[in-house]
């Protein structure tokens, strides 16, 4: 719905619901927004994703590492330096993530790194992240291939 989110004020998305949808690309793929940048505070609130296919075609990210590391069913990359990003009220229905980069093989993934799935691919670690106001911290996990 959301390519990319940036800038330094406060801003919120409200009452939003994405259903039943596939979504291609190379970096920061997410069912709700792709990626959010800048310095304010950004509030999602009462927003529900279901049924979010997020599939990767692209070629792996700059630094060497897998991309598939940016996405999610609600939000791939959250790099909101100094910011902060608020969830409330945020439900997520069936989701699946595919990495198909590597044309030898096509990844299902289930666990990503430096995430906390399903509501955010990428976690920048400056960037405050709460959930009906619990603390979201990045989890370092591996990808599971199958």
């Amino acid at each position: 719905m959301i390519g990319f989110w940036s800038g330094d004020k406060d801003a919120a998305i409200s009452n939003v619901s994405i259903r039943n949808a596939e979504v291609h690309g190379s970096y920061a793929i997410a069912g709700l927004i792709g990626g959010i940048q800048g310095t304010g505070r950004k509030t999602i609130d009462n927003a529900a994703t279901d049924g979010i296919t997020v599939t990767n075609h692209g070629i792996p990210y700059m630094s060497g590492s897998d991309c598939y590391f940016d996405s999610a069913a609600l939000l791939g990359d959250c790099t909101n330096k100094q910011g902060e990003l608020v969830l409330t009220n945020i439900t997520i229905g069936s989701w699946a993530l595919y990495d198909q980069s590597d044309e030898s093989v096509t990844k299902t993934l289930t666990d990503q790194t430096w995430c906390h799935l399903p509501y955010v691919g990428e976690m920048d670690g400056n960037s405050p992240i709460t959930l009906d106001s619990a603390s979201l911290s990045p989890i370092p996990v591996t990808a599971t291939e199958g």
